[in-house]
C-alpha cells in the first residue's frame, strides 16, 4: 500500500473511532460548549510556483463552535508540503490562518498532491484533512510534461515523444533517462535535436521517447522517466507515463 494512503487510512480510522466514542459517552450533547472547525477548503490549490525557492500561501480556518478551537499540530504526508498554524487557538466565531509552504526541491516532477492533517479539539471532526495540489514551474521547457500512451489492446505497443528545450542561457545537457521502477515493458531514450532544427537559435533541444512494448499484459500502468541533466534547481526530473492495456 502507498505510504501516503496508509497514513491517511490510519488517521481516518482514528478520527471515526474518536468521534463515535465521544458521542456514545455523552460528551457531544445539545447545549454543550464545543469547538467546531470549518475549513475554507479541503482541496487547496497552490497553483503554479517557482522552481527557485519555497512558496507560501495562506488559507482560513474558522471556528463555528461555542468554545475555543485548538489545533495542536499539522501533520503531512510529505515534507515537500507542510502547514503551520499562525494561531493555534481560535476563539468562537473567529478565523485562524494556516500557512502552507511547498519546497520544489523536494518534488521530483512538476505536479504533486499531498495531504495535511489537522489535530483539533473538535469532538465531531478531530482530524480534518486538506489536499494540497501544486504545479512547479519548469527550469527547461518540457512539451508535453507527461506521457499519456492511452488505452491499448493486448499485444499492441505505443510510443510518444516530448521535446525538451533550453530556456535560459546555461546550455542544457541531458546525461541520462531511465524508467522507474524498472519494467520489461517500458523503454525510454533521448537524442539531441540537430542545431538547424532548434526552435530558438542558441537554445539547445532534445527529444525523449517513451514506449510501452507489445508484450505488456492487461493492466493500468504508471511509470516515470527519470531525466538527469545539468539544470541547477531540477537536475533530476520525473516525467509520468500512463498506459492502459485492455484484454
Amino acid at each position: 500500500m502507498d505510504p501516503d494512503e496508509a497514513f491517511l487510512r490510519q488517521v481516518r480510522q482514528v478520527a471515526t473511532t474518536a468521534s463515535n466514542s465521544l458521542q456514545s459517552s455523552g460528551t457531544i450533547q445539545p447545549g454543550n460548549r464545543v469547538a467546531k472547525i470549518e475549513l475554507e477548503t479541503d482541496d487547496f490549490e497552490m497553483g503554479l510556483i517557482s522552481y527557485e525557492g519555497v512558496s507560501k500561501r495562506e488559507m482560513k480556518i474558522y471556528n463555528r463552535g461555542s468554545t475555543n478551537l485548538e489545533i495542536s499540530q499539522v501533520r503531512t504526508t510529505c515534507n515537500c508540503t507542510v502547514g503551520t498554524m499562525r494561531n493555534k487557538v481560535i476563539p468562537p466565531g473567529e478565523t485562524g490562518i494556516l500557512e502552507i509552504r511547498v519546497d520544489p526541491s523536494r518534488i521530483p516532477g512538476f505536479y504533486t498532491t499531498k495531504t495535511l492533517t489537522l489535530y483539533t479539539n473538535d469532538p465531531a471532526n478531530p482530524y480534518p484533512t486538506i489536499d494540497v495540489t501544486t504545479h512547479v514551474e519548469a527550469e527547461a521547457e518540457f512539451s508535453p510534461d507527461e506521457f499519456r500512451l492511452g488505452s491499448l489492446s493486448r499485444g499492441e505497443g505505443a510510443e510518444m515523444i516530448t521535446h525538451v528545450r533550453q530556456i535560459h542561457e546555461t546550455r542544457l545537457e541531458i546525461s541520462s533517462v531511465s524508467i522507474s521502477p524498472e519494467s520489461p515493458y517500458f523503454t525510454a531514450d533521448f537524442e539531441e535535436v540537430p542545431e538547424s532544427e532548434w526552435r530558438t537559435p542558441g537554445k539547445k533541444e532534445y527529444v525523449i521517447t517513451a514506449r510501452i512494448l507489445p508484450g505488456a499484459p492487461p493492466d493500468e500502468y504508471l511509470r516515470v522517466i527519470r531525466v538527469r541533466s545539468n539544470l541547477k534547481y531540477q537536475p533530476d526530473i520525473s516525467l509520468r507515463i500512463y498506459a492502459t492495456i485492455m484484454e
